[in-house]
């Protein structure tokens, strides 16, 4: 019996739960903001060291400049910004509750998304999977699309009860680039 995936969820409470605690007693000690600055250079360090492990190179300066604005603008707003708000929540209303409304982040996002985005949990317009196919060109496209079409497998599928409905199962669209299109 593989329980690989049960220990993980069991060891990953057991690490929130902890850190939860020592992340309250250092923020009694010395304050939010500063347990907040010592964590993110931590972090910081422990990420360069695995970058230059894995790729040779302390940070990814062949990134480009705009993925190291989002990364900067996400750190600032998660690291900075919302873990000073999770540690003062500890020493606030302690940290059982904290951790609490804690978890709670992904009804919040789910409600943000909904009101913001205009995403849906049920119905057809659910969140789907979505695949993102490439092909060198239309007529490697329309080869492999045929191809698929005259599947067996898929054919089979495609009359089963529960699965006649597409567009409850999957929604696919095709978007094609100007530069795609006018290649033809």
């Amino acid at each position: 019996m593989n329980i690989i995936g049960e220990l993980a969820a069991v060891l990953t409470s057991i690490s929130w739960s902890g850190t939860s605690v020592l992340f309250t007693k250092a923020t009694q000690q010395v304050g939010s903001i500063i347990v907040n600055r010592i964590r993110v250079i931590l972090a910081l360090v422990f990420l360069m060291l695995l970058n230059w492990a894995f790729y040779g190179y302390l940070l990814p300066v062949d990134a480009g400049v705009d993925r190291w604005v989002w990364f900067a603008l996400s750190g600032a707003i998660g690291y900075a910004l919302g873990d000073v708000f999770l540690f003062q929540s500890f020493l606030c209303i302690g940290t059982q509750r904290g951790m609490l409304m804690m978890s709670l982040a992904p009804l919040m996002s789910a409600g943000l998304a909904w009101m913001f985005f205009g995403e849906t949990l049920i119905g057809t317009k659910m969140p789907n999977l979505t695949y993102l196919l490439v092909f060198d060109d239309m007529a490697a496209r329309e080869k492999n699309w045929a191809t698929f079409r005259a599947d067996p497998e898929w054919k089979k599928l495609s009359v089963t009860p529960g699965y006649t409905d597409l567009t409850g199962v999957f929604r696919a669209a095709v978007n094609l680039s100007r530069e795609a299109a006018q290649a033809d």
